[in-house]
């Protein structure tokens, strides 16, 4: 898998164009599914991935980008206030949708047999959207995860 990417790596919300994230966001905000605040700090993510590190753009519904070398990534986002390892196994295989009112990526795969990302990647973020002001999100690429069929879990193999 070519990541392209090293966690640690660094990037504000204004190291990607502006414009592209505006488009991006009329083609991706889906109201019922997410807020809009939460679908622009995943797309900020997910354009700096395009723009800088050669990913593509995976047009699919709920399907992020695709990696230098063709691979399905699932990009996710949270803020440095949260409590990062239990928010990433939250999102990686404890969430339900009977429980929580949200699906992990494991309940998908597995319960659901829906096609989910074998390779995600989580960026820890500071700051937060303040709408009409000049506002800057800082971001760090915290922990590479990728899909082990053996034991039927996403593991981690790169965490800064």
């Amino acid at each position: 898998m070519n990541w392209n990417i090293e966690v640690g790596t660094t990037f504000t919300n204004k190291d990607i164009d502006a414009k592209a994230l505006r488009e991006h966001m009329k083609r991706e905000y889906k109201p019922v599914y997410s807020g809009y605040d939460n679908t622009e700090y995943g797309l900020i993510a997910e354009r700096y991935l395009m723009e800088k590190c050669g990913y593509t753009d995976d047009t699919d519904d709920y399907k992020d980008v695709f990696s230098p070398d063709g691979k399905s990534v699932e990009v996710k986002t949270f803020s440095s206030y949260r409590e990062a390892d239990e928010y990433k196994q939250n999102v990686l295989h404890n969430y339900t949708k009977s429980v929580d009112g949200r699906t992990s990526l494991w309940e998908r795969k597995v319960m659901w047999n829906k096609d989910v990302s074998d390779y995600v990647i989580f960026f820890e973020r500071t700051g937060r959207i303040e709408r009409g002001s000049d506002y800057t999100i800082a971001y760090v690429c915290d922990e590479m995860f990728e899909w082990d069929s053996e034991i039927n879990r996403y593991k981690s193999v790169y965490k800064r």
